[in-house]
């Protein structure tokens, strides 16, 4: 597969991605009001999450699009990125509360074994079998691709959707096996689509679609009594759901239609990932998550009332990942140095090139 310059229409579904996500831990974790925790729901909170539930998978699906580069140095760049916040929470915990614990110092250098992200783990897996996983897509013709994608997603939809109540298989969509069938699902469009020349507002309609059909399986099932507040986000939010894996897919295809470049967009973008470090960090997120449950109380009035508080949400999910993205600016100039020294030796190539010898 040729090389692919990613254009600005990537970075910014990478940032709208990250809205989409930071929103959703706000509505789930803050506000409580999408059934995550037993809680009952109401149908505007519903509407909302199904709309930016895709944000997880399309974050997978533009990785397989382009192919994760498992070097050295990208495997290293992650590793610092990651160190330098869990260490930077732990100092600020450590200066908060007066507790300092060595043990949970040391681990903040385990970023992969220990990590308190589950994406985090999950997605280090996929880079470490990405290289697999590239060879076995280059190597597919067109029928052979379609055939495995069909074997994958039965798989996926069936054990980690279906039966998710009954087995921990895939646990919907919450592993490595989902972020495999997507990445797949990428793969197949980078090589074997053809890249539109010109917008296709079919997508973004197909997008909506999927989101609304999401919206009203989730208010259905509520309404009606047919599943529990728990057993509504099981079907209806679930990544492995067969409506979140088209309206992730969707919405990949309609921004692969669109065409630009933006120096701005595309600098922002390689910091957005610390807009979910900082939200779901042990040490900010239950002032944050706090602050939203406290402010969903309060708006917790008549529908219009509940439209305008998840709306407030969403703004401030957008302020909140623009002034991470900048503040990680601040983190790239203080490890920029340290990481320029590491990545001059790479220790992979060292080995690989003793065994050939």
């Amino acid at each position: 597969m040729k090389e692919r310059i990613r254009e600005s229409s990537f970075e910014s579904l990478r940032i709208l991605c990250m809205v989409f996500i930071v929103t959703h831990h706000f509505l789930v974790h803050g506000l409580d009001k999408a059934g995550y925790y037993g809680n009952p729901p109401d149908a505007a909170s519903l509407a909302l999450n199904s709309f930016v539930i895709v944000g997880v998978n399309v974050f997978v699906l533009i990785s397989g699009y382009f192919g994760i580069n498992a070097g050295w140095k990208s495997f290293l760049r992650l590793y610092l990125f990651l160190c330098f916040y869990a260490v930077l929470f732990f100092v600020l915990g450590w200066i908060t509360t007066g507790e300092f614990n060595f043990f949970h110092l040391i681990t903040r250098f385990f970023p992969f074994s220990h990590s308190a992200y589950w994406f985090i783990s999950a997605y280090f897996l996929l880079f470490l079998i990405s290289p697999f996983l590239n060879f076995l897509a280059e190597k597919l013709d067109r029928s052979g691709f379609l055939k495995l994608l069909l074997v994958l997603l039965f798989v996926d939809i069936w054990f980690s959707y279906i039966w998710a109540a009954s087995t921990n298989f895939g646990q919907r969509g919450y592993g490595l096996f989902h972020f495999i069938v997507l990445y797949f699902l990428a793969q197949f469009i980078a090589r074997h689509t053809k890249t539109p020349d010109k917008i296709n507002w079919r997508f973004l309609f197909g997008y909506l679609g999927f989101s609304m059909l999401i919206a009203c399986f989730a208010i259905v099932l509520w309404k009606t009594g047919m599943a529990d507040a728990v057993g509504v986000t099981n079907y209806a939010f679930a990544y492995s759901s067969p409506l979140v894996i088209g309206a992730s897919m969707a919405l990949l295809l309609f921004f692969r239609s669109l065409h630009f470049r933006s120096k701005v967009v595309n600098a922002l973008a390689a910091s957005v990932l610390a807009a979910y470090l900082i939200q779901e960090s042990s040490f900010l997120s239950p002032i944050l998550y706090g602050w939203f449950r406290s402010f969903g109380t309060d708006m917790n009035g008549n529908v219009w009332e509940r439209l305008f508080r998840d709306f407030l949400i969403l703004l401030i999910s957008i302020l909140f990942v623009f002034v991470a993205m900048l503040l990680d600016k601040v983190r790239v100039l203080l490890s920029s140095p340290l990481e320029k020294w590491a990545t001059q030796f790479d220790p992979i190539k060292a080995i690989t090139k003793r065994f050939k010898a």
